[in-house]
């Protein structure tokens, strides 16, 4: 009985060749699709995980009946911690989106008082007064468009250090449990694989044989 070989090595090499997806700029969307290939993932392993027990004898039944529970187990917990990784991602991006926000509102401020004055320059009909609204302001609206031309390089290094924070705090945190999980599936499979030696001629399931 070395079903259960074929089936650790599918549900290994499936969570390897999956580690972490490539997150790119648009980190939102891609947490999302990320989500999806991950739920997929662990969709697999769990019905590949699964041992059928109808052909066995009682006490290979026993056995793969606690290699099926160790499993599952092993799966709710990957599901669990992998659902926590990406709403933790989602936090940080929600409330890094908040900070790139309030830069942006500073920017458009900035902006805002700008034409404001330059509207109220253009609005003026009487050519001394127009000539001096614009010599009078310019220095001002140089200073807000300075201004608002830092703020913007400032966005733009928020946007990239965000989204690189991200990726690196959640794909840290999936890989975390992923490796958990790889190293508790081939405990489980082992395990299997010594109940069912000892299993092997006897008809009756004994009660040292019911796996930890």
């Amino acid at each position: 009985m070395q079903l259960v070989g074929r089936v650790f090595i599918l549900a290994v090499c499936v969570l390897s060749a999956f580690a972490v997806p490539k997150i790119t700029a648009h980190f939102e969307s891609d947490v999302a699709a990320a989500d999806g290939i991950y739920q997929m993932i662990l969709a697999q392993v769990r019905s590949a995980s699964m041992i059928d027990t109808r052909a066995m004898t009682i006490p290979e039944a026993v056995c793969a009946d606690q290699y099926n529970n160790k499993t599952q187990s092993i799966n709710n917990v990957l599901t669990n911690q992998t659902n926590a990784c990406f709403e933790n991602a989602n936090k940080t991006t929600n409330g890094n989106a908040l900070s790139a926000n309030d830069t942006a509102n500073i920017i458009r401020a900035n902006l805002r008082a700008v034409q404001n004055q330059l509207a109220n320059c253009s609005a003026i009909e009487n050519i001394t007064e127009f000539n001096n609204c614009t010599t009078a302001t310019f220095d001002n609206n140089l200073l807000q468009l300075n201004a608002a031309n830092s703020q913007a390089y400032l966005l733009d290094a928020q946007i990239s250090v965000n989204g690189s924070q991200v990726d690196i705090i959640r794909n840290g945190c999936i890989n975390a449990a992923i490796g958990g999980a790889k190293t508790n599936l081939t405990t489980a499979a082992n395990d299997y694989n010594k109940c069912l030696y000892m299993a092997k001629n006897q008809r009756d399931a004994p009660s040292n044989l019911l796996l930890n």
